[in-house]
């Protein structure tokens, strides 16, 4: 087994296996070009053929490590851990301090995979929906940073990754009007607007 660089030609390969553990339909597909050149985007392989992927983006301080995929025929050899554990020694050697991922409640696989690395739950997600009703609403974009700077130390999420909410990144989430500020509660959100 040799982990390297993920390739476009890699992509068939990983996708003809791939499946999400959430919906059925793997999001992989849409961001791999991307991953190809944001971060480390590892791949796996196995007599010159790729068996799985992991990708990992770097913030001012973390590695949030995202789309963990192994070929089923290979699973629970250890191969998952080895990725992972390769996309944070990435991050140590770029002096990041915190590692992140998100991880599905009903993928408990992943689960004990990650509590066996030492990653301890962060947060809690639930997902709800609701027809939308008329309703003035309450929220407004932010512009000015004393809103938000209450919220200084917790996360934002931007396309599903978390970051840690500091004075830099408040103005810089201002500055691209992207940051709601929700009245009644002093609620707090970001949204890529690009």
């Amino acid at each position: 087994m040799r982990i390297r660089k993920a390739t476009k030609s890699d992509k068939k390969p990983i996708l003809d296996f791939c499946q999400s553990p959430y919906s059925g339909v793997d999001y992989i597909a849409n961001v791999w070009d991307f991953w190809l050149k944001d971060g480390a985007f590892l791949a796996m392989e196995h007599k010159g053929k790729p068996i799985g992927v992991c990708h990992a983006s770097f913030s001012k301080n973390q590695v949030w490590i995202e789309g963990l995929r192994i070929n089923p025929r290979f699973r629970q050899k250890g191969y998952g851990r080895s990725l992972v554990l390769r996309a944070e020694q990435i991050a140590k050697r770029k002096h990041h301090k915190i590692s992140r991922m998100i991880i599905s409640n009903s993928n408990k696989k992943s689960i004990r995979l990650a509590k066996s690395l030492g990653y301890i739950i962060e947060d809690k997600w639930y997902l709800y929906n609701l027809k939308p009703r008329k309703r003035q609403s309450r929220i407004v974009l932010s512009s000015n940073p004393k809103q938000i700077e209450n919220l200084a130390d917790s996360t934002y999420s931007k396309s599903w990754k978390w970051f840690t909410i500091d004075k830099f990144s408040i103005t810089k989430l201002i500055k691209k009007k992207n940051t709601c500020f929700y009245k009644k509660q002093e609620n707090f959100g970001s949204w890529d607007l690009e």
